[in-house]
């Protein structure tokens, strides 16, 4: 079990990841959004790098509209994917070894899960959403028209092998300090107290070593797992206001009047799912994430009030963030996947469907997906502050937003339109 840490006044550290590519090499670079890049070799060690590759993806998000522009104010379009002949096609494209077409990888556009529609007469599953054109770069896929990210394929199949596994109720990740860090780092601040700021920073880097990264319910060398553990990383500068959103002004969660140790967490969020009389249609409502904080890991309590304070504005301005941070929406996109392989299992969808492909989806050697460096260790990056250390991770519960609990009945029959709208797509 993750252990966790007293603090004291000393420096706090953290270290970030941001979008990123797969290389030829094996590495997986990180990059873009303003912030410093990181690189994780294929030892699976996270460290930064001078310079970063984030001027194609700064391109893609550059090709946005201006809003009052014609483009930037049309209406949005739903795409209507359908589940079984997604995989079909899939599958006729991995059984023959070539590389998928990028509207099956890319899912149509769709830049997030907004409606699940069940056809048990015609063995169909649709899932539906707002979609756009997109910009490739490397493994990021950017929408042109608002500038987020589009779901992945390879990330739904590892969310359904996440949510069908025997403990598929919790998945996401945490980084740990080695349990002689706050030892380590109290001795450098006692001792080199007189010395210029960069020379007990860079003592404390070389003194504090790396960080263990630790990923849990899920496959660790998988694009998935890389989103967690990167919007780990961008919460802890966040909280410690190693970076800022000049858009989204939130502070940071340095309690400069005490001395103590603050967790953060991105969680799933969502509003009680809508759900047809029949059963057949779904509506997933809400924001998709939350930060909670606490004292302990994924416990919220013991929080500082300036902890409470930043993890509440934070949740607040959630969907600005995820504008202004690519990097936020693709965790949303991993939650709605998440929901959806969740949802999948627990209304067995599948057999209601008569969808066969499901099976092969699940089975990781007739089905791959993209394998990365799995993140071990982490360069610790140092930060000076005058009282936190702060802690971080991702905890993906999802279970119980497909309950019975979490569910409304929709009485209105709001859900007619767009499924009238899916029926028109599905004949085309």
């Amino acid at each position: 079990m993750p252990v966790s840490y007293p603090a004291r006044s000393l420096a706090a550290f953290v270290i970030l990841l941001s979008a990123f590519s797969l290389s030829a090499r094996g590495q997986v670079f990180v990059g873009g959004g303003g912030v410093p890049g990181v690189m994780i070799d294929t030892d699976g060690f996270v460290h930064s790098r001078e310079t970063d590759d984030k001027d194609a993806l700064a391109a893609a998000r550059q090709q946005r509209p201006k809003p009052g522009s014609p483009s930037a104010d049309q209406k949005e379009t739903l795409a209507y994917v359908s589940l079984p002949k997604l995989f079909a096609d899939a599958k006729v494209r991995l059984d023959a070894g070539k590389e998928l077409p990028d509207e099956v990888r890319y899912l149509g556009g769709i830049t997030q899960l907004r409606y699940v529609f069940v056809y048990p007469e015609e063995k169909d599953i649709v899932i539906a959403g707002p979609a756009e054109q997109w910009a490739l770069n490397g493994q990021t896929a950017i929408g042109t028209r608002t500038g987020r990210p589009v779901l992945q394929f390879d990330d739904l199949v590892v969310a359904l092998r996440a949510a069908h596994a025997d403990n598929g109720q919790w998945f996401g990740c945490g980084i740990y300090p080695d349990v002689k860090s706050l030892e380590k780092a109290h001795d450098i601040a006692t001792r080199m107290a007189g010395r210029p700021r960069k020379e007990r920073k860079a003592a404390l880097e070389a003194a504090l070593g790396p960080q263990e990264v630790r990923v849990f319910g899920t496959a660790a060398d998988t694009r998935l797992a890389t989103i967690c553990v990167a919007a780990d990383y961008e919460l802890k500068r966040l909280a410690l206001g190693m970076d800022s959103l000049p858009s989204v002004p939130m502070g940071n969660a340095v309690d400069n009047s005490r001395s103590a140790a603050n967790k953060f967490w991105f969680k799933a969020a969502y509003d009680p799912l809508l759900v047809s009389r029949d059963g057949n249609s779904y509506e997933i409502r809400g924001q998709r994430l939350a930060i909670e904080s606490g004292m302990f890991d994924f416990d919220p309590r013991g929080a500082t009030e300036k902890a409470k304070a930043f993890a509440e504005k934070f949740t607040k301005q959630m969907p600005a963030v995820a504008r202004a941070v690519p990097l936020v929406a693709e965790l949303e996109n991993i939650a709605d996947l998440s929901l959806l392989s969740h949802l999948i299992r627990r209304d067995h969808l599948a057999e209601k469907a008569g969808w066969s492909g499901l099976a092969w989806a699940l089975d990781a050697g007739a089905c791959p997906v993209a394998k990365v460096p799995t993140p071990r260790t982490a360069q610790t990056l140092v930060n000076f502050t005058n009282g936190s250390m702060v802690a971080g991770g991702v905890s993906m519960a999802i279970g119980p937003f497909v309950s019975e609990k979490s569910r409304e009945t929709d009485e209105k029959q709001s859900l007619d339109t767009p499924r009238k709208e899916s029926d028109a797509s599905r004949k085309k």
